[in-house]
């Protein structure tokens, strides 16, 4: 019986198996024939670089250039545009509007969506007491947003009623201020937003009234008890003609 050529085992051909048969071959190859480099220029950026041997140099590419194909980075085609709403040309890729538009746009379409929810978001107390405001007082507005920020900004403080005649802002905080309603939900941060509203409201020379509503539930009993009190409160307020 004979032994295996490569590891020695007892076989009855040269090799016992055939990875003992490939490992064996892969020793006899020249190794120093697949280290030697030659000098070549990248296709890409024409830099000089060394690549093996046995490879061609009409494929040949540096470090840098095989890295910017991998991540398939996209140089985009810029083009001379013309803005829809202001006219002006601008360079851009593919837009409609420049950028100082397209963030107007985006601005008063998030102040559109903000006073949509606002308005959905109003309980049937506050709506109530609303209702008895504009019977009693002559100018009331809601979800105005007229308190400025400081430092100033684009986006100001609203109430949720609003008494221009004595200057008095209503804020009818329902559950959603003082109890934890849904998992992402953080009564930490909406008392935070209610102390800087507070305070905005008072800078801007206004009458700040918090109307505490824990159940949320509709009761007329308190809206026209919550209104009486307001009327009296009003009157020791200047009125604003």
């Amino acid at each position: 019986m004979n032994s295996c050529i490569n590891c020695g085992a007892p076989c009855t051909v040269k090799f016992c198996t055939r990875s003992c048969n490939i490992s064996f071959q892969n020793g006899k190859r020249d190794t120093a024939f697949s280290q030697e480099r030659k000098r070549a220029n990248c296709i890409k950026c024409n830099a000089e670089i060394f690549i093996k041997k046995q490879q061609s140099i009409a494929c040949a590419k540096c470090q840098q250039c095989k890295l910017i194909k991998k991540k398939r980075v996209r140089i985009p085609k810029l083009n001379k545009l013309i803005c829809q709403d202001c006219r002006c040309e601008f360079i851009a890729g593919a837009a409609s509007f420049c950028p100082v538009c397209r963030k107007l746009r985006q601005e008063n379409a998030g102040r559109k969506s903000a006073a949509a929810q606002a308005l959905l978001r109003r309980s049937w107390s506050e709506i109530e007491l609303g209702k008895l405001c504009q019977t009693h007082f002559k100018h009331v507005t809601f979800n105005d947003p007229i308190f400025p920020n400081d430092p100033p900004t684009e986006t100001h403080w609203d109430a949720d009623i609003l008494i221009h005649d004595h200057r008095v802002a209503i804020l009818w905080n329902g559950p959603w201020h003082y109890r934890k309603l849904r998992q992402q939900h953080s009564v930490e941060q909406v008392q935070r937003r209610d102390r800087i509203k507070l305070n905005r409201i008072i800078s801007a020379g206004w009458h700040p009234i918090v109307i505490r509503d824990d159940k949320g539930e509709k009761n007329i009993l308190k809206v026209q008890s919550v209104f009486i009190e307001l009327v009296e409160k009003c009157s020791s307020f200047t009125l604003y003609t």
